[in-house]
C-alpha cells in the first residue's frame, strides 16, 4: 500500500501536466463537465439533500454488488453485456432509494443545512459525491472498456486506489465537517416555524 501512494502521486502529477488548454481534450472536458454538474448540483440541493444523496449513494452500491441473482437472470438474454444491465439496476436503485429517504423521517435527523453551511462545504460534499458516482458507474464497466478511457480519467475515477479515495474520502470529509452551533440550529428553526 505505501508503494501504491507515491505511484498513484505520480500517475497523478504526470495526468495533470499532459493537461493543456490551447487544444482541450477528453480529459478537459471531463474535468469541466465533473466541476459543472458538481456546482449545479450543490446549489440546487443544499446539505441535507446531498447528504441523503451520499447516503443513498453508498447503500445502493451495497445493493447493486449484493445481488445475487443479476448473472443467472440476464445471462441466457440478449441482454449479454452485465456491466449495463448492473449499472442500470444501480441508478435504479439509486433513485427508488432517494424517493424513499426523501420522504422519510432520515431529513429530521440531518439537522442544520442550508443557511449556516458555507456554500464552500456543500461544493466539497457534492464535488466529492459526483466524483464518487462517476467512479462507482466506472467501477461496473469491464476492464476492456476502462482501458479505451484517457489516463487522467483512468487514474481520477477507475483505478483501485482512487476507486478507494472516492469511497473514503466523503466520509472523511463528513466527519471533519463542523457541527452548527445551538444558536444557529435554534435560528434556522424559528425561519423555518415563520414561512
Amino acid at each position: 500500500m505505501n508503494l501504491q501512494i507515491p505511484k498513484a502521486t505520480e500517475q497523478a502529477s504526470e495526468a495533470v501536466s499532459n493537461l493543456t488548454f490551447a487544444y482541450p481534450s477528453w480529459d478537459i472536458i471531463v474535468i469541466l463537465v465533473f466541476i459543472a454538474i458538481a456546482i449545479i448540483y450543490a446549489m440546487s440541493l443544499g446539505r441535507r439533500k446531498v447528504l441523503v444523496v451520499l447516503l443513498t449513494t453508498y447503500i445502493s452500491l451495497v445493493i447493486a454488488n449484493a445481488l445475487p441473482f443479476v448473472e443467472s437472470l440476464f445471462a441466457s438474454t440478449f441482454l449479454d453485456k452485465l456491466f449495463v444491465i448492473k449499472i442500470v439496476l444501480f441508478l435504479a436503485v439509486f433513485a427508488i432509494l432517494y424517493l424513499f429517504l426523501n420522504r422519510s423521517a432520515l431529513l429530521s435527523y440531518v439537522r442544520g443545512s442550508s443557511p449556516y453551511t458555507p456554500f464552500t462545504q456543500v461544493v466539497a460534499l457534492s464535488v466529492l459525491q459526483t466524483g464518487l458516482l462517476i467512479s462507482i458507474i466506472i467501477s461496473f464497466v469491464p476492464a476492456e472498456l476502462v482501458a479505451n478511457l484517457s489516463s487522467f480519467t483512468r487514474n481520477a475515477f477507475a483505478s483501485e486506489m482512487a476507486q478507494f479515495i472516492w469511497i473514503v474520502l466523503p466520509i472523511l470529509t463528513l466527519g471533519l465537517i463542523k457541527k452548527p452551533s445551538k444558536k444557529q440550529l435554534e435560528a434556522e428553526d424559528d425561519e423555518e416555524f415563520e414561512s
